[in-house]
């Protein structure tokens, strides 16, 4: 593991686990030093539980967040939308946020509003398959794939390179829009 990056020393945690944030989840495994895993989904957090990927799963939100460097917003874009609205409650700490929705118009402005404590970036990968779920999840998703990033009103330069750093580590190209 390059010990130089954000990746090997953060705890990251992936906000919904489905086929994007499992296939995340799973592109990361040997890159982070601690993964933590949140759904509401019952049985998607017992599938994640046989993957041996998370330091640590839960359908509790305020755990998730409780210890966390970078959070992944992997939820569909409407749960993105009432996350970015939670997350001044559900996290005490600061961290940088990145989301995998997409539509940006929307995400972005909410994004806009967080306390500046939140490092933000909108994200969107371009990639996909024709099933969701964890089931479908795959580490090789992300490779190849664009990964369309858009600054917001607190974006730093740090959540800016983990943001680049992110694609590197999932074989994606970046590409920053407006």
């Amino acid at each position: 593991m390059d010990e130089d990056g954000f990746f090997p020393r953060a705890a990251v945690t992936i906000i919904g686990l489905g086929l994007m944030g499992g296939s995340l989840a799973l592109a990361l495994k040997n890159r982070s030093n601690k993964i933590i895993g949140y759904d509401s989904d019952k049985f998607t957090l017992d599938e994640a539980e046989k993957t041996g990927i998370f330091s640590f799963l839960t359908g509790d939100p305020a755990a998730a967040l409780a210890n966390t460097d970078c959070i992944i917003l992997a939820a569909p874009v409407f749960g993105i939308l009432e996350w970015l609205e939670q997350l001044p409650v559900l996290c005490p700490g600061s961290a940088v946020v990145i989301d995998l929705g997409s539509t940006k118009e929307h995400i972005v402005r909410a994004m806009n509003r967080l306390p500046k404590r939140f490092e933000s970036v909108g994200g969107h990968p371009m990639c996909g398959k024709e099933k969701s779920g964890i089931l479908n999840a795959d580490a090789c998703l992300f490779s190849g794939a664009t990964f369309a990033f858009v600054q917001t009103a607190t974006s730093t330069p740090r959540s800016i390179h983990v943001a680049e750093e992110l694609a590197s580590l999932l074989g994606s190209q970046p590409l920053w829009i407006d």
